[in-house]
């Protein structure tokens, strides 16, 4: 029995008599760890029946304007009473008078698209906070988002001066976030994994001052376009008209843009043929409207009663906006009173909006600091280092590494059963050469390409001689001793650096791994108490157990990969494979069966009740 059933969306489609659906599976490439690859069918044949011209948008003729032949159409497709293809893609080939052809494929679901051509920046990763003396002590033992780590700045005594530490960001907060980005829910043992979470990258901007293209359009500009008011009764206040120049000016209002930018506003109101009731002082007030309440930013000075003109000239000094606050100018009194004639705001009236680069520590806007970092070579520095072979299942994306799919061989499923005893083919061919790199940008503080360098070296002389086969995003730094504290040397100020913005070496774009601190380590004082839970951040350490050079990390997530590959040997095999086998295929088990565990590479034309041929990696 062999009855198979093609779904274009909920509707069954009529397939030619003798047409054999054959399935393709390919989902891992051992060279290339975060390629995606997806199930296909051979070309399909359809009858041209009034069912299928009518679900494939009559197809076959050329008057039809169906958009259906020019889209790729949902369905599905079950052989036996099993899915083995869940998701699948179906799109029209070509058609004529006897067929209609189609290609179907898994629906392919590219997670990286929706984070290509995107930074660091435009995902938000680490949420705005203080960075003063008090913040820094409360982020020394975080084990999330921005942490306090001990690296040598270059100036301290000798290590911490709170004028000159600047933070690191934990590397698993910036990865997880750019995932959870595409919509997707993580799941995987490395996401608590200490080789993962222990991994920070120091602040990497070019200045600690937010860039120019950050503040630009925040400036704004509003004139009075002359307001007269008749006879009131002030006390509660009073809105002052604007219009706008330039700048976000609504209904009278500023509205701020970004959060917690520096700002100045500067209020210029003139006031003319006012005479008032009483002898009572009037005022106005730039007022902040935020989440439905006011606050007073600045008053100006009093016009004493009588007067028959005046001007309040005030600013608020440097304060901090967030996102969606309002600013505007109200006239108050300090007793209710009623004017006995009315009074006009003159067209010279103005309320400015000035915007500044510079960062104000009780509230920092990290998102406008970052430099363009790609999201995408965040991302394939994380899947290369961890050797991670994704599955995706509805919105699920299920991270592995290759080594713990060898490691796992009590998980491996058992195909000893359905093995044909022929001879197999095998190849020994491999992409992979005699010394393959992984490597890090050579730093200029540096000056040294090898250092954090490591390499699966294969012991095989038919094979190229060197091979680099991946370079990460981030730069190499020297791990030295400075006092008594053994830490990563970033050197970003000196003695003649005024403060934390002025930067005598920008920071390089590293990655280090933090620890506890030492023994010979002594006490610091972050904030008022000499602290000794503090972590200090290396990159380079052969005397730690962990560091972040790749050397370890190809130790830690590519022994076995290596070991196989001492041997390499792709070898093609004949299996009894039927329609479970394909719907329940999982990247992330190997196979055994009885003559060896085996990483699937391919599978070739599955038909139900045929031979199927399968190229496998053989593991041991």
């Amino acid at each position: 029995m062999n009855e198979t059933h093609v779904y274009i969306g909920n509707s069954i489609l009529d397939i030619s008599p003798g047409q054999v659906m054959a399935i393709s599976i390919k989902k891992i490439e051992i060279a290339d760890l975060p390629k995606r690859f997806v199930n296909y069918t051979n070309q399909i044949k359809l009858l041209p029946t009034e069912n299928n011209l009518i679900l494939t948008g009559f197809a076959n003729s050329e008057r039809s304007q169906s958009s259906i032949p020019y889209s790729i159409n949902n369905g599905k497709v079950i052989q036996n009473g099993i899915e083995t293809i869940k998701n699948a893609s179906i799109i029209l080939n070509s058609s004529n008078d006897d067929e209609i052809s189609i290609n179907i494929y898994e629906t392919f679901y590219d997670f990286f698209a929706a984070i290509k051509g995107l930074n660091i920046s435009d995902i938000n990763p680490i949420a705005n906070s203080a960075w003063e003396a008090t913040d820094i002590d409360d982020a020394r033992t975080n084990t999330s988002g921005i942490v306090s780590v001990v690296i040598n700045w270059g100036i301290g005594s000798p290590i911490y001066d709170v004028n000159y530490f600047l933070p690191c960001f934990h590397y698993h907060t910036i990865i997880t976030s750019i995932l959870q980005y595409t919509g997707l829910t993580l799941s995987g043992d490395i996401l608590t994994d200490a080789r993962f979470t222990d991994l920070v990258i120091p602040y990497p901007g070019e200045k600690f001052e937010y860039k120019e293209s950050e503040i630009s359009g925040l400036d704004a500009m509003g004139t009075s376009p002359g307001q007269a008011v008749g006879s009131p009764s002030i006390a509660v206040g009073i809105l002052c008209q604007f219009s706008a120049n330039y700048g976000n000016i609504v209904s009278n209002a500023y509205l701020a843009t970004t959060d917690h930018i520096n700002s100045t506003v500067y209020a210029d109101i003139d006031v003319s043929s006012i005479i008032w009731g009483t002898a009572t002082l009037t005022f106005a007030r730039i007022i902040r409207l935020r989440g439905g309440s006011e606050t007073t930013l600045a008053t100006s000075s009093n016009i004493v009663n009588p007067a028959g003109s005046g001007s309040f000239t005030f600013n608020t000094g440097s304060i901090l906006l967030e996102e969606g606050d309002q600013v505007y100018v109200k006239f108050f009194s300090d007793a209710t009173i009623t004017l006995t004639v009315a009074y006009a705001v003159d067209t010279t009236s103005t309320l400015v909006v000035t915007s500044s680069t510079t960062v104000n520590r009780t509230n920092v806007n990290w998102n406008s600091l970052w430099p363009e970092i790609p999201c995408i070579d965040l991302v394939h520095d994380f899947f290369n280092r961890f050797s991670i072979i994704p599955k995706l299942i509805e919105n699920t994306l299920y991270l592995k590494s290759i080594q713990d799919i060898i490691e796992d061989r009590a998980g491996a499923i058992d195909w000893s059963g359905k093995l044909v005893k022929s001879n197999p083919n095998i190849s020994f061919g491999t992409t992979y050469a005699q010394e393959n790199l992984f490597s890090y940008v050579d730093s200029e503080l540096v000056n040294d390409k090898t250092l954090g360098e490591g390499s699966i070296d294969l012991d095989n002389s038919t094979i190229e001689v060197s091979n680099t086969v991946f370079t990460s995003l981030f730069e190499n730094c020297k791990t030295e001793l400075v006092g008594n504290y053994y830490t990563a040397n970033m050197q970003v100020f000196d003695a003649t650096s005024a403060d934390i913005t002025d930067f005598i070496n920008p920071p390089s774009l590293t990655l280090l791994t933090k620890r506890d601190k030492a023994s010979a380590e002594g006490a610091i004082t972050f904030y008022a108490v000499g602290r000794t839970d503090y972590k200090v951040g290396y990159f380079v350490d052969p005397s730690q157990s962990k560091d972040s050079g790749w050397e370890y990390f190809l130790g830690e997530f590519y022994s076995g990969l290596e070991s196989a590959l001492q041997k390499n040997k792709i070898v093609t095999k004949q299996y009894y494979l039927n329609e479970l086998d394909i719907a329940n295929y999982d990247p992330h088990k190997m196979v055994y069966d009885g003559e060896g565990y085996y990483i699937v590479n391919a599978i070739r034309n599955f038909i139900p009740g045929n031979i199927t041929k399968v190229e496998l990696f053989k593991v041991s």
